[in-house]
Protein backbone atom coordinates (compact mmCIF):
# COMPACT_ATOMS: atom_id res chain seq x y z
CA UNK A 1 0.00 0.00 0.00
CA UNK A 2 1.23 3.50 -0.80
CA UNK A 3 2.45 5.68 2.11
CA UNK A 4 1.60 8.93 0.31
CA UNK A 5 -0.30 11.47 2.48
CA UNK A 6 -3.56 12.67 0.92
CA UNK A 7 -3.90 16.47 0.80
CA UNK A 8 -6.84 18.04 2.64
CA UNK A 9 -8.14 19.63 -0.57
CA UNK A 10 -9.85 16.81 -2.49
CA UNK A 11 -9.61 18.77 -5.76
CA UNK A 12 -5.85 18.73 -5.46
CA UNK A 13 -5.66 15.01 -4.74
CA UNK A 14 -3.43 12.97 -7.04
CA UNK A 15 -4.83 10.03 -8.93
CA UNK A 16 -5.45 7.15 -6.53
CA UNK A 17 -5.75 3.46 -7.19
CA UNK A 18 -8.90 2.46 -5.27
CA UNK A 19 -7.96 -1.19 -5.21
CA UNK A 20 -4.68 -0.17 -3.66
CA UNK A 21 -6.53 1.50 -0.76
CA UNK A 22 -9.27 -0.97 0.21
CA UNK A 23 -9.24 -3.69 -2.43
CA UNK A 24 -11.74 -4.24 -5.24
CA UNK A 25 -14.82 -2.06 -4.70
CA UNK A 26 -17.01 0.33 -6.68
CA UNK A 27 -17.01 3.71 -4.87
CA UNK A 28 -20.09 5.95 -5.05
CA UNK A 29 -19.99 8.34 -7.97
CA UNK A 30 -18.31 11.60 -7.09
CA UNK A 31 -17.33 10.50 -3.55
CA UNK A 32 -13.91 11.03 -2.04
CA UNK A 33 -12.50 7.48 -1.98
CA UNK A 34 -11.14 7.63 1.54
CA UNK A 35 -14.28 9.21 3.00
CA UNK A 36 -16.45 6.64 1.26
CA UNK A 37 -14.39 3.88 2.76
CA UNK A 38 -14.93 5.02 6.35
CA UNK A 39 -18.29 6.84 6.38
CA UNK A 40 -20.49 3.75 6.61
CA UNK A 41 -20.34 3.22 10.38
CA UNK A 42 -23.94 2.23 11.06
CA UNK A 43 -25.00 5.62 12.39
CA UNK A 44 -21.90 6.03 14.49
CA UNK A 45 -19.47 8.96 14.15
CA UNK A 46 -17.42 8.90 10.98
CA UNK A 47 -13.75 9.56 10.55
CA UNK A 48 -13.22 13.06 9.16
CA UNK A 49 -10.22 15.20 8.42
CA UNK A 50 -8.83 17.53 11.06
CA UNK A 51 -9.65 20.49 8.81
CA UNK A 52 -13.30 19.43 8.70
CA UNK A 53 -13.32 18.87 12.45
CA UNK A 54 -12.04 22.40 13.08
CA UNK A 55 -14.47 23.89 10.58
CA UNK A 56 -17.42 22.12 12.20
CA UNK A 57 -16.39 23.14 15.76
CA UNK A 58 -15.16 26.75 15.66
CA UNK A 59 -15.87 27.40 19.37
CA UNK A 60 -15.97 25.55 22.68
CA UNK A 61 -19.36 24.57 24.15
CA UNK A 62 -21.14 27.24 26.23
CA UNK A 63 -19.98 27.74 29.81
CA UNK A 64 -22.16 26.50 32.67
CA UNK A 65 -19.71 27.13 35.57
CA UNK A 66 -16.88 29.34 34.36
CA UNK A 67 -13.56 27.60 35.00
CA UNK A 68 -15.13 24.22 35.78
CA UNK A 69 -17.91 22.92 33.54
CA UNK A 70 -19.42 23.35 30.06
CA UNK A 71 -22.56 22.26 28.27
CA UNK A 72 -22.47 18.53 27.44
CA UNK A 73 -19.87 17.74 30.12
CA UNK A 74 -20.16 15.40 33.11
CA UNK A 75 -18.72 16.12 36.58
CA UNK A 76 -18.40 14.29 39.88
CA UNK A 77 -18.49 15.94 43.30
CA UNK A 78 -16.70 13.67 45.77
CA UNK A 79 -16.71 14.07 49.55
CA UNK A 80 -16.99 12.05 52.75
CA UNK A 81 -20.44 11.04 54.06
CA UNK A 82 -22.20 13.83 55.96
CA UNK A 83 -19.62 16.40 54.80
CA UNK A 84 -22.33 18.56 53.27
CA UNK A 85 -22.21 17.44 49.62
CA UNK A 86 -25.97 17.84 49.11
CA UNK A 87 -26.01 21.24 50.82
CA UNK A 88 -23.13 22.38 48.62
CA UNK A 89 -24.86 21.23 45.44
CA UNK A 90 -28.08 22.98 46.52
CA UNK A 91 -25.98 26.14 46.74
CA UNK A 92 -24.80 25.44 43.19
CA UNK A 93 -28.33 24.93 41.81
CA UNK A 94 -29.51 28.26 43.18
CA UNK A 95 -26.38 30.05 41.96
CA UNK A 96 -27.18 28.83 38.44
CA UNK A 97 -30.83 29.87 38.73
CA UNK A 98 -29.85 33.38 39.83
CA UNK A 99 -26.71 33.65 37.66
CA UNK A 100 -24.48 34.27 40.68
CA UNK A 101 -21.06 33.02 41.79
CA UNK A 102 -20.54 29.64 43.43
CA UNK A 103 -17.37 29.41 45.53
CA UNK A 104 -15.92 32.21 43.42
CA UNK A 105 -16.86 30.64 40.06
CA UNK A 106 -19.29 32.62 37.90
CA UNK A 107 -22.41 30.68 36.85
CA UNK A 108 -24.49 31.10 33.71
CA UNK A 109 -28.20 31.55 34.55
CA UNK A 110 -30.56 28.80 33.47
CA UNK A 111 -33.06 26.14 34.49
CA UNK A 112 -31.92 23.17 36.59
CA UNK A 113 -33.12 19.66 37.37
CA UNK A 114 -32.32 17.96 40.70
CA UNK A 115 -32.68 14.16 40.68
CA UNK A 116 -32.52 13.07 44.34
CA UNK A 117 -32.64 9.38 45.25
CA UNK A 118 -31.65 9.78 48.92
CA UNK A 119 -33.88 12.39 50.58
CA UNK A 120 -37.61 12.13 51.10
CA UNK A 121 -39.75 14.88 49.50
CA UNK A 122 -40.40 16.70 52.84
CA UNK A 123 -36.70 16.75 53.77
CA UNK A 124 -35.63 17.92 50.30
CA UNK A 125 -38.30 20.65 50.35
CA UNK A 126 -37.11 21.84 53.78
CA UNK A 127 -33.47 21.99 52.67
CA UNK A 128 -34.12 23.86 49.43
CA UNK A 129 -36.29 26.39 51.24
CA UNK A 130 -33.64 26.97 53.94
CA UNK A 131 -30.80 27.41 51.44
CA UNK A 132 -32.84 29.78 49.27
CA UNK A 133 -33.90 31.83 52.28
CA UNK A 134 -30.31 32.06 53.55
CA UNK A 135 -28.81 33.08 50.20
CA UNK A 136 -31.54 34.84 48.25
CA UNK A 137 -34.05 36.11 50.78
CA UNK A 138 -36.84 38.11 49.19
CA UNK A 139 -36.58 36.44 45.77
CA UNK A 140 -38.80 33.86 44.15
CA UNK A 141 -37.51 30.29 43.93
CA UNK A 142 -38.05 29.47 40.28
CA UNK A 143 -36.46 27.46 37.46
CA UNK A 144 -35.73 24.50 39.76
CA UNK A 145 -37.36 21.16 38.90
CA UNK A 146 -37.02 18.12 41.16
CA UNK A 147 -37.39 14.37 40.77
CA UNK A 148 -37.38 12.48 44.10
CA UNK A 149 -36.70 8.76 43.77
CA UNK A 150 -36.22 7.67 47.39
CA UNK A 151 -37.76 4.20 47.60
CA UNK A 152 -38.33 4.13 43.83
CA UNK A 153 -34.81 3.84 42.42
CA UNK A 154 -34.00 4.36 38.76
CA UNK A 155 -30.61 3.58 37.26
CA UNK A 156 -28.85 5.69 34.63
CA UNK A 157 -30.48 3.73 31.79
CA UNK A 158 -33.94 4.39 33.26
CA UNK A 159 -33.14 8.08 33.63
CA UNK A 160 -31.94 8.33 30.04
CA UNK A 161 -35.18 6.75 28.84
CA UNK A 162 -37.26 9.05 31.08
CA UNK A 163 -35.57 12.20 29.73
CA UNK A 164 -36.02 11.25 26.07
CA UNK A 165 -39.30 13.21 26.09
CA UNK A 166 -37.59 16.38 27.43
CA UNK A 167 -36.63 18.97 24.83
CA UNK A 168 -32.83 19.41 24.54
CA UNK A 169 -31.74 22.69 26.05
CA UNK A 170 -34.54 22.71 28.65
CA UNK A 171 -32.02 22.38 31.47
CA UNK A 172 -28.63 23.99 31.78
CA UNK A 173 -27.61 21.69 34.67
CA UNK A 174 -28.80 18.27 35.85
CA UNK A 175 -27.70 17.02 39.29
CA UNK A 176 -27.78 13.32 40.24
CA UNK A 177 -27.68 12.88 44.02
CA UNK A 178 -26.34 10.24 44.53
CA UNK A 179 -24.45 8.20 41.94
CA UNK A 180 -24.25 4.98 43.97
CA UNK A 181 -28.04 4.58 43.89
CA UNK A 182 -28.14 4.91 40.11
CA UNK A 183 -25.79 2.04 39.24
CA UNK A 184 -27.51 -0.52 36.98
CA UNK A 185 -28.32 -3.78 38.79
CA UNK A 186 -25.24 -5.94 39.31
CA UNK A 187 -22.77 -3.10 38.73
CA UNK A 188 -19.57 -3.36 40.76
CA UNK A 189 -18.23 0.15 41.34
CA UNK A 190 -14.71 -1.32 41.41
CA UNK A 191 -15.11 -2.71 37.86
CA UNK A 192 -13.56 -0.23 35.42
CA UNK A 193 -15.43 -1.61 32.42
CA UNK A 194 -18.83 -1.47 34.14
CA UNK A 195 -18.22 2.00 35.55
CA UNK A 196 -16.94 3.24 32.20
CA UNK A 197 -20.16 2.05 30.57
CA UNK A 198 -22.25 4.03 33.08
CA UNK A 199 -20.36 7.21 32.26
CA UNK A 200 -20.77 6.60 28.53
CA UNK A 201 -24.52 6.69 29.19
CA UNK A 202 -24.24 9.89 31.25
CA UNK A 203 -22.04 11.54 28.61
CA UNK A 204 -24.53 10.61 25.89
CA UNK A 205 -27.38 11.98 28.00
CA UNK A 206 -25.53 15.27 28.63
CA UNK A 207 -24.86 15.69 24.91
CA UNK A 208 -28.47 15.02 23.92
CA UNK A 209 -29.90 17.26 26.64
CA UNK A 210 -27.38 20.05 25.87
CA UNK A 211 -26.81 20.28 29.60
CA UNK A 212 -24.05 19.68 32.12
CA UNK A 213 -24.47 16.79 34.57
CA UNK A 214 -23.06 16.71 38.11
CA UNK A 215 -23.04 13.37 40.00
CA UNK A 216 -22.49 13.26 43.76
CA UNK A 217 -20.16 10.47 44.84
CA UNK A 218 -18.49 9.39 48.10
CA UNK A 219 -14.87 9.25 49.22
CA UNK A 220 -12.99 6.03 49.75
CA UNK A 221 -12.27 5.01 53.35
CA UNK A 222 -9.17 6.00 55.26
CA UNK A 223 -7.03 9.13 55.45
CA UNK A 224 -7.33 11.23 52.28
CA UNK A 225 -4.62 13.82 52.91
CA UNK A 226 -1.86 12.06 50.98
CA UNK A 227 -3.92 10.99 47.95
CA UNK A 228 -4.03 12.79 44.62
CA UNK A 229 -7.30 14.51 43.68
CA UNK A 230 -8.19 11.91 41.04
CA UNK A 231 -7.69 9.03 43.50
CA UNK A 232 -10.18 10.29 46.07
CA UNK A 233 -13.41 8.72 44.89
CA UNK A 234 -14.44 5.29 46.07
CA UNK A 235 -14.41 2.53 43.47
CA UNK A 236 -12.76 2.14 40.08
CA UNK A 237 -10.34 4.69 38.69
CA UNK A 238 -12.62 5.07 35.67
CA UNK A 239 -14.94 7.21 37.81
CA UNK A 240 -12.50 10.12 37.85
CA UNK A 241 -10.99 9.43 34.42
CA UNK A 242 -14.34 9.32 32.61
CA UNK A 243 -15.58 12.74 33.68
CA UNK A 244 -14.76 16.20 32.36
CA UNK A 245 -14.65 17.79 35.81
CA UNK A 246 -13.70 16.07 39.07
CA UNK A 247 -14.57 18.11 42.18
CA UNK A 248 -13.46 17.07 45.67
CA UNK A 249 -14.00 18.10 49.28
CA UNK A 250 -11.47 17.08 51.92
CA UNK A 251 -11.42 18.01 55.57
CA UNK A 252 -9.16 20.92 56.50
CA UNK A 253 -7.23 21.02 59.76
CA UNK A 254 -9.53 23.86 60.89
CA UNK A 255 -12.83 22.45 62.15
CA UNK A 256 -15.80 23.16 59.89
CA UNK A 257 -13.60 23.89 56.88
CA UNK A 258 -12.89 21.86 53.75
CA UNK A 259 -10.37 21.99 50.93
CA UNK A 260 -12.18 22.35 47.59
CA UNK A 261 -10.07 21.04 44.71
CA UNK A 262 -10.75 20.13 41.09
CA UNK A 263 -9.37 18.60 37.93
CA UNK A 264 -10.94 19.89 34.70
CA UNK A 265 -10.76 19.03 31.01
CA UNK A 266 -11.69 22.18 29.07
CA UNK A 267 -10.36 24.98 31.31
CA UNK A 268 -6.99 25.91 32.80
CA UNK A 269 -6.35 24.10 36.11
CA UNK A 270 -8.17 25.94 38.92
CA UNK A 271 -6.40 26.68 42.19
CA UNK A 272 -7.52 24.81 45.30
CA UNK A 273 -9.24 26.84 47.99
CA UNK A 274 -10.61 26.42 51.50
CA UNK A 275 -14.33 26.78 52.12
CA UNK A 276 -16.24 27.00 55.39
CA UNK A 277 -19.73 25.74 55.99
CA UNK A 278 -22.03 28.31 57.59
CA UNK A 279 -25.12 26.20 58.33
CA UNK A 280 -26.95 26.50 54.98
CA UNK A 281 -24.27 28.28 52.93
CA UNK A 282 -20.56 27.94 52.14
CA UNK A 283 -18.01 30.76 52.10
CA UNK A 284 -14.48 30.85 50.68
CA UNK A 285 -11.72 31.32 53.28
CA UNK A 286 -8.76 32.90 51.45
CA UNK A 287 -6.90 33.26 54.77
CA UNK A 288 -6.52 29.48 55.16
CA UNK A 289 -3.91 27.30 53.46
CA UNK A 290 -5.35 24.63 51.11
CA UNK A 291 -2.28 22.48 51.78
CA UNK A 292 -3.18 22.19 55.48
CA UNK A 293 -5.32 19.08 55.13
CA UNK A 294 -6.54 17.32 58.24
CA UNK A 295 -4.23 14.58 59.51
CA UNK A 296 -4.98 12.75 62.77
CA UNK A 297 -1.40 13.08 64.06
CA UNK A 298 -1.60 16.87 63.91
CA UNK A 299 -3.84 16.74 66.96
CA UNK A 300 -0.74 16.19 69.13
CA UNK A 301 0.57 19.32 70.82
CA UNK A 302 4.17 20.41 71.16
CA UNK A 303 3.99 19.58 74.87
CA UNK A 304 3.19 15.97 74.07
CA UNK A 305 5.69 14.87 71.45
CA UNK A 306 6.06 11.23 70.62
CA UNK A 307 9.10 9.82 72.43
CA UNK A 308 11.64 8.65 69.88
CA UNK A 309 12.78 5.07 70.23
CA UNK A 310 16.40 4.85 71.42
CA UNK A 311 18.90 3.34 69.06
CA UNK A 312 19.95 -0.19 70.08
CA UNK A 313 23.23 -0.37 72.05
CA UNK A 314 25.96 -2.51 70.53
CA UNK A 315 27.70 -3.73 73.67
CA UNK A 316 31.40 -4.50 73.68
CA UNK A 317 33.13 -6.38 76.54
CA UNK A 318 34.81 -3.15 77.65
CA UNK A 319 31.51 -1.19 77.61
CA UNK A 320 29.79 -3.99 79.50
CA UNK A 321 32.46 -4.12 82.23
CA UNK A 322 32.56 -0.34 82.65
CA UNK A 323 28.76 -0.18 82.91
CA UNK A 324 27.98 -3.16 85.14
CA UNK A 325 31.19 -4.26 86.94
CA UNK A 326 31.47 -1.16 89.09
CA UNK A 327 32.40 -2.45 92.57
CA UNK A 328 34.79 -5.02 93.97
CA UNK A 329 33.63 -8.60 94.44
CA UNK A 330 30.25 -8.43 92.62
CA UNK A 331 28.49 -11.73 92.04
CA UNK A 332 27.36 -12.72 88.54
CA UNK A 333 23.64 -12.67 89.44
CA UNK A 334 23.78 -9.00 90.46
CA UNK A 335 25.54 -8.11 87.23
CA UNK A 336 22.98 -10.02 85.15
CA UNK A 337 20.04 -8.29 86.85
CA UNK A 338 21.55 -4.86 86.18
CA UNK A 339 22.25 -5.78 82.55
CA UNK A 340 18.76 -7.13 82.04
CA UNK A 341 17.37 -3.72 83.07
CA UNK A 342 19.11 -2.24 80.03
CA UNK A 343 18.01 -4.88 77.57
CA UNK A 344 20.89 -7.34 77.78
CA UNK A 345 19.65 -10.92 78.17
CA UNK A 346 21.20 -13.37 80.61
CA UNK A 347 23.06 -15.43 78.02
CA UNK A 348 24.43 -12.33 76.33
CA UNK A 349 25.44 -10.91 79.73
CA UNK A 350 27.33 -14.11 80.63
CA UNK A 351 29.17 -14.04 77.29
CA UNK A 352 30.10 -10.36 77.64
CA UNK A 353 31.27 -10.89 81.23
CA UNK A 354 33.53 -13.79 80.24
CA UNK A 355 34.93 -11.74 77.35
CA UNK A 356 35.53 -8.79 79.68
CA UNK A 357 37.54 -11.01 82.03
CA UNK A 358 39.49 -12.48 79.13
CA UNK A 359 40.22 -9.00 77.79
CA UNK A 360 41.38 -7.65 81.11
CA UNK A 361 38.42 -5.28 81.52
CA UNK A 362 37.25 -7.06 84.67
CA UNK A 363 38.96 -9.20 87.31
CA UNK A 364 37.60 -12.56 88.40
CA UNK A 365 38.09 -14.10 91.86
CA UNK A 366 37.27 -17.73 92.61
CA UNK A 367 36.01 -18.31 96.15
CA UNK A 368 37.59 -21.16 98.15
CA UNK A 369 34.36 -22.02 99.94
CA UNK A 370 32.66 -25.39 99.49
CA UNK A 371 31.07 -25.49 96.03
CA UNK A 372 33.28 -22.68 94.80
CA UNK A 373 31.87 -19.40 93.42
CA UNK A 374 33.12 -16.32 91.58
CA UNK A 375 33.29 -12.62 92.20
CA UNK A 376 34.01 -9.86 89.69
CA UNK A 377 35.75 -6.55 90.24
CA UNK A 378 36.97 -3.63 88.15
CA UNK A 379 40.63 -4.05 87.12
CA UNK A 380 42.99 -3.06 89.93
CA UNK A 381 40.23 -2.76 92.53
CA UNK A 382 40.93 -3.82 96.11
CA UNK A 383 39.32 -7.20 96.51
CA UNK A 384 38.44 -9.26 99.58
CA UNK A 385 41.13 -11.65 100.89
CA UNK A 386 40.17 -15.15 101.82
CA UNK A 387 41.95 -17.35 104.54
CA UNK A 388 43.41 -20.61 103.32
CA UNK A 389 41.31 -23.61 104.17
CA UNK A 390 41.95 -25.34 107.60
CA UNK A 391 42.67 -29.13 107.79
CA UNK A 392 39.85 -31.30 109.01
CA UNK A 393 39.49 -31.65 112.84
CA UNK A 394 41.20 -34.82 114.31
CA UNK A 395 39.68 -36.19 117.56
CA UNK A 396 42.11 -37.07 120.45
CA UNK A 397 43.24 -40.72 120.92
CA UNK A 398 42.60 -42.39 124.32
CA UNK A 399 45.37 -44.62 125.80
CA UNK A 400 44.21 -47.91 127.38
CA UNK A 401 44.51 -48.37 131.24
CA UNK A 402 43.19 -51.84 131.70
CA UNK A 403 39.54 -51.15 131.92
CA UNK A 404 36.82 -49.74 129.91
CA UNK A 405 36.35 -46.14 130.55
CA UNK A 406 39.44 -45.88 132.68
CA UNK A 407 41.80 -44.62 130.12
CA UNK A 408 43.36 -41.20 130.06
CA UNK A 409 43.92 -38.75 127.39
CA UNK A 410 47.12 -39.00 125.53
CA UNK A 411 48.20 -35.98 123.75
CA UNK A 412 49.81 -36.35 120.41
CA UNK A 413 53.35 -35.30 120.25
Amino acid sequence: MSNAILPLDPTAAPSLDWNEVIGPHDPPAGADPLSAAIADAGGRPSIITAAALIADNPTLPPVVIDGLLREGEVATLVAAPKAGKSWLVHNLLLAIVHGCEWLGFRCTPGRVLLIDNELSPPVLAHRLAKVHEALYEGTVLGNVDTLTLRGCPEDVDDLEARLEAVEPGTYLLIVLDSLYRAWPAGTDENDNAAVGSVFVTLTRLAARMKAAIVCIHHLSKGTQADKSVTDLGSGAGAISRSVDCHLTLRRHEVDGCFVFDSVVRSFPPPAACVIEREQYAFAVRPDLDPEALYRPQRRKTAAEPSAPKPDPVHWTPQMFAERFVTKPDMDAATIRVAADGEGVGSKRANDLLSAAVAGGFAAETILPSRGGGKRYSPPGALRLSFSPPQPPHTPPVLEGTGGAGRGKKVKKK
